[in-house]
Formats: C-alpha cells, structure tokens, sequence
C-alpha cells in the first residue's frame, strides 16, 4: 500500500524547463504553461494523435468528450515535430529537465524518451496497467505517480495519489485525470527534488474487447437510475449507546431519527453540555439542494426526541462539528456554497447561533474537523476544485490558538488518496489512540469508511496508519455509511437504505402496520 509522499519544500533550484505538449493545446495544459512564466522555458509541441476507435469509445466521445479547440499558450512553441518523430539531440542543450505533459505520456501510452537531460512526467495507471486499459477492466481508482527517467536510463517513480474514475464514463474519468494532474505539477516544481521510491514496471496493454465494457457501463447506469427511483437519498440517522464494538453494523441496535417524508438526515454529531446529550445533523427539506443544521435532544437510551432547525443559511450547510472551548460553544459546519469556512458561536445553546469569523478564505472547503491535541488546535479539511471530485485530498493546518491564522502543513495535502482522505466525522481517542474516521469514496460516495490511526501529527510530519474499513451490506438493508460520531454515553452513524422508496415511505407513515415497523426499524 503506498503510502503518501512526505514532499517538505525544498529552495527552489536554478534549472532551465522545456515541455513537450500536445498540439492543439488541450486546456489544462494551456493553465499550465500560464504558470510557468519562466524566460528559461522552452516549449516542444507535436500533433496529438487519435487513433480508430470502438464503437463504445466513439459513443463516448461524443456524448461526454471536450472540444479539441487549441487553447492559446503564454507564447508559441519554440519547436515543432511531425506525428512519430523523436526529439532533435541539439533541442535540450539549453535546458536541465524536460517535462513530458502529453496525454499519451500521462496515460502511459508512451514511453519517456532517452535524452541528454532528466525526463519527468506524472503517469496515471493501476495495477500495472495504462489508464485506458485499467478504467476498461473496471478500476474504481487510478494512482497518479512521478516518473522521472535519468540520461543513463535509470528510472525513479514516487507514489502522489489515488483518485476515483467514473465508471459511466471514460471522457469524464479522463477529465479528472487532467484536473488532477494539472494540481500536482506546481506542487512537484516547487518541493523539487524528492525521494524516490522503487519503480514498479507497468505491464503492456492489451486489447480489451468493447462489448463487456459497454454492458458494464450500461449496468451502472441503470443501477443508478434504479436507486435514485427507488432509495433516493435515503439517509437516516441512528444512535446507540457507546459501550458496544463498531463492528459489525446491525440496525436492530441503534435508535432512529424519525426523518419527515422526502426529506434526508445525515452528518450526525453529537454535544454533551451538563446534563443532556444533543444530537446535530444536517436535514436535506424536501425538494430542496441547500442542507440546513437540526438539533435533537437524546433521552437516557439514546433515543433521539422532537428535532428542530438551529441554523440555515442561502447556501448548503452540513457536516456540524459543535464543541466547547473558551467558556462558549462553537460550530463549524460544512458551508462550502460559501467562500471559505464558516465559523459560529452560540449565543444560547442549542438554539440560537451567529456567525463570528471565516476561515482560509479564497477557496471552498468541505467536511472540516477541528481537534485540540493539547498544545494546538488543528483544522483538518478537503478542499473543494471547481467541477471535480470533493474527496481526493486533505490538507491539515494548526494555530496556537483558536481563531489565530491557521499555519499549512507543509506535507499537504496530507493524505492524496480517495479511499481515505475526506473526513467522516470528529477526531477520536481509543484506546489511547488517535482515530480519524475517513470517507471511503472509491467506488461511489458514501460507499463506506475507512477509520484510520494518526501515528504522528506535528507541524513538521504526518504519518497514519488504516485501523479497519466498514464497507456497505446491502443484504442487511443498507449500501452506504459516511459518518461516525461519539461524546462520553453515545455513538452516532448515518446509513443510506437499500430498500424501495414506496416501503420506505409507507413504513413512515405513524398507522403503518407493526409487522411493517419491525421489517423496517429505520424510520
């Protein structure tokens, strides 16, 4: 299992940079070059060939495919090869490192070249296969990795990533691959050079026939549109007392929020003030895209009584952290619609909240946590890239004090893999361990968690460790759990149903038969 890279920053050295892109220029490789004002910086640009295509691939391509238009670089390309050539020997007698941003070299459709000088590319593949070729076998993530071939043929690679694909799509699962390499250049520039690890040799593609794929495609996607037809968001809340081993998950155990029809519940945590143990969450209304924060008192059992609504805001809210700390009571929900993250206090606890301060502005931010280790608060958070996915990374920041500017790490983003790096509730002590429960989004959101062991957490390293993974049971009336939260007497999880929509909404209903109520003992 690789394990993130540990990129400190290093000075930035004096080197002279050529690229080797596609022509015409796609777009992500245009922002790119816009980053790279260097004088020193020589760009080689060779046509971009699209060879024939299945009848699947073609389909594809022009339903969810990008326009091929040229983007504009910051200059025109100081050389250009025909389709097949080989670099000039006299092109990089200038130049200390050449970057190979093709997407047939991204996609490791083709191999670095033996040149006089360094040859680094960000390569996208799995399990010894090619992006294309992994994403057709049907590969829910795919890992990002430095390669870097040296003029004596040598070879060095470091482990950057792992990102989920979208099965209904190749076009889609590659406009991710772009946006994330796009991410992770800037960040191998400026942390240059690394330690390197093993290279792992990549097996050569073969052929993969196109009719299995277009049938998998085709039953994803009616698998989703069945759940969306049947279950929905169908997210419910239970709560259970806190003297039980998380595993294994069964219903029966836990005491359900009663959740009003076409509506969702979900993000829960829980607060403990002096007598009462209270239970926040986010309520999705119905026909409604903006979560609002609700509270719920617990009774002795842990059975959750009469909710209410305690903040809503113009854009969606969730994910609401609430402790104490200071002589008050704070919140920091998920308020990425809004810029930055958005910190309140209470005036009346439970129910009356103002928003006081936003923190890291310039930029969205979801699923934060705050945890105090007893010197430092620290923030953890995933941020949220414009039309991408909202779990690959997480990046952690600390301060001395709470509200004081929040410090990098300089190891973000801390974690870089989909599996384990947006959060899934409060940092955790078993045990005398610290426990961070992550989100396990590889194959779908939701799909699961993964509780993961911080081994040291400093402002200098980072380092963690798996504990156990929960995975969904669709057999025991569930398919996704992304939340896990507890205070001194409770424990709280979210759970999306597997059963049908009408059922759900029938066994609601306060006269539903009570051999019903027992089929059913969510709602």
């Amino acid at each position: 299992m690789p394990r993130h890279p540990t990129l400190a920053p290093h000075p930035e050295p004096s080197r002279r940079l050529a690229v080797w892109v596609d022509e015409p220029l796609a777009p992500w490789q245009g922002a790119l070059l816009h980053g790279l004002p260097d004088p020193t910086l020589r760009i080689l640009a060779q046509p971009l060939v699209i060879g024939a295509q299945d009848p699947y691939a073609c389909l594809d391509r022009r339903l969810f495919g990008q326009s091929l238009a040229p983007t504009q670089p910051a200059r025109q390309p100081d050389q250009r090869l025909a389709p097949g050539a080989t670099i000039p020997p006299h092109w990089l007698t200038q130049s200390d490192l050449l970057l190979d941003l093709r997407l047939p070299a991204v996609l490791q459709q083709a191999q670095l070249p033996p040149v006089a000088v360094p040859v680094a590319r960000i390569a996208v593949s799995e399990d010894g296969l090619d992006a294309q070729q992994a994403w057709y076998r049907g590969t829910h993530t795919l890992a990002l990795t430095l390669e870097v071939r040296q003029p004596d043929g040598t070879r060095q690679q470091q482990f950057l990533a792992r990102i989920a694909t979208d099965r209904t799509s190749w076009q889609r699962t590659l406009r991710r691959i772009q946006a994330s390499v796009l991410r992770w250049w800037p960040r191998v520039l400026a942390r240059w050079p690394h330690t390197w690890s093993a290279p792992s040799p990549t097996a050569p593609s073969k052929p993969v026939p196109w009719l299995p794929v277009l049938a998998k495609t085709a039953g994803t996607l009616l698998t989703r549109k069945m759940r969306h037809h049947t279950v929905g968001q169908a997210w419910r809340i239970g709560i259970r007392k806190r003297n039980r081993a998380l595993l294994p998950l069964q219903l029966a155990d836990f005491h359900w929020l009663r959740t009003p029809r076409g509506a969702f519940d979900a993000d829960p945590f829980l607060a403990r003030d002096d007598r009462t143990s209270w239970l926040f969450f986010e309520r999705m209304p119905p026909r409604s895209e903006r979560g609002e924060i609700w509270v719920a008192p617990l009774a002795a059992d842990g059975t959750p009584q009469t909710a209410h609504r305690v903040l809503r805001a113009p854009h969606h809210l969730a994910f609401p952290q609430v402790f104490r700390a200071d002589g008050a009571w704070w919140m920091v929900p998920d308020s990425a619609g809004a810029d930055g993250i958005q910190v309140f206090q209470a005036r009346a606890f439970p129910d009356d909240w103002r928003l006081v301060d936003v923190w890291l502005p310039g930029g969205s931010w979801v699923d934060p946590v705050l945890h105090h280790d007893g010197q430092r608060w620290w923030l953890l958070a995933t941020p949220q890239y414009d039309g991408q996915a909202t779990s690959d990374e997480l990046h952690a920041f600390w301060s001395l004090r709470l509200g004081a500017p929040w410090q990098p790490h300089p190891h973000n983003p801390v974690q870089a893999d989909v599996r384990w790096a947006r959060n899934a509730g409060r940092l955790q002590v078993h045990g005398g361990e610290l426990w961070r429960p992550s989100q396990d989004c590889a194959q779908d959101y939701g799909a699961g968690m993964t509780l993961r062991r911080i081994e040291v957490l400093t402002p200098e390293d980072w380092q963690e460790s798996t504990v156990l993974r929960v995975t969904a049971r669709k057999l025991d009336g569930w398919d996704g759990v992304h939340t896990w939260n507890t205070d001194s007497e409770f424990e709280a999880i979210d759970v999306r149903l597997w059963l049908p929509g009408r059922v759900t909404a029938l066994a609601a209903n306060p006269g539903a038969p009570h051999g019903l109520r027992a089929f059913l003992p969510l709602v």
